[in-house]
């Protein structure tokens, strides 16, 4: 190759790996300045320009339209948010308007959106833990999180009130998202005479093999002999990586789960019939739900 065509090449790379915090940080701040929310407020479809949202924002700068224009045009550039041109004066502007992926950080009627797990992933205390990711290939069973911070996440948790808050609002968000899609699919609850929360939430990946064993064990034990079962809802890791919804849902917990978690991990569909069979648990069904999201019930008889 020659060298004209290795730089071209170099300044590729620049733009496709640069943008893998640039974008994070951007959206984050749209998030902080309620941006989605200002736009959403101005009707389905409608798009403004960074003056008609800046001066919905409380700020003492003078240049804060032109400062969010460019924290907005990066997220327009990523597919963010849509954008349109329109005349303005005697130039032209730019206006923004939302994404099916950014109204999802929008509540709806009940309250729900995403936001809570975007504030989750990009908290300070989370984010410095994962400068510290490579520690968990170097020193056998560190946990990045544990060996910045001095312990555990929930140790920490309950003494750093805001990390609490959002931790907390992040599970009730993925949570009444994900069971939204299982009730579409999923029709077992509603013939479920006795139905008991183990764990609260997503609880198998947050633990080694170890731990979840000694979880379900206890759980095959608590079960009546004829038609008890485990349901579990989880992120299942394709046998196939790809660049999809399915496998990045399922892979991004999964590298959390290695950064705060001892022993956290998302499974295969294998790894998590392994651990029924090593439980005492006769069969597995799984149903899958949507974007890699399953529902799967361990049967004890």
């Amino acid at each position: 190759m020659s060298d004209r065509g290795q730089g071209a090449n170099f300044l590729a790379g620049l733009g496709s790996l640069g943008r893998l915090i640039c974008i994070p940080m951007a959206l984050k701040a749209a998030l902080d300045l309620q941006v989605f929310e200002i736009i959403a407020s101005a009707g389905a479809g409608s798009h403004l320009s960074s003056s008609e949202i800046a001066s919905r924002i409380q700020t003492t700068n003078p240049n804060a339209a032109t400062a969010l224009d460019r924290i907005l045009r990066m997220l327009a550039a990523a597919s963010l948010l849509s954008v349109t041109t329109r005349p303005c004066h005697s130039t032209s502007e730019r206006a923004y308007g939302l994404t099916p992926d950014t109204l999802s950080l929008v509540p709806n009627k009940e309250g729900v959106s995403a936001a809570a797990i975007l504030r989750l992933v990009t908290n300070e205390a989370v984010v410095k833990s994962f400068y510290g990711l490579k520690h968990a290939v170097v020193e056998e069973g560190c946990v990045p999180f544990d060996k910045l911070h001095g312990e555990n996440f929930f140790k920490y948790a309950a003494k750093e009130s805001r990390v609490n808050q959002v931790f907390n609002e992040a599970m009730a968000a993925g949570s009444a998202i994900a069971f939204e899609e299982v009730f579409k699919v999923y029709e077992w609850f509603k013939e479920v005479r006795e139905l008991v929360d183990v764990g609260g939430g997503w609880v198998l990946h947050d633990w080694g093999d170890e731990y979840c064993e000694k979880i379900l064990k206890n759980c095959w034990k608590a079960l009546p002999g004829e038609g008890g079962k485990v349901i579990v809802v989880e992120y299942v890791l394709p046998e196939e990586l790809g660049n999809n919804a399915e496998t990045f849902n399922a892979l991004i917990p999964d590298l959390l789960m290695m950064t705060l978690s001892p022993g956290g991990k998302e499974r295969t569909l294998a790894q998590y019939e392994d651990l029924a069979m090593a439980t005492g648990f006769s069969k597995t069904k799984a149903f899958p739900i949507s974007q890699g999201l399953h529902v799967l019930e361990f049967l004890k008889n």
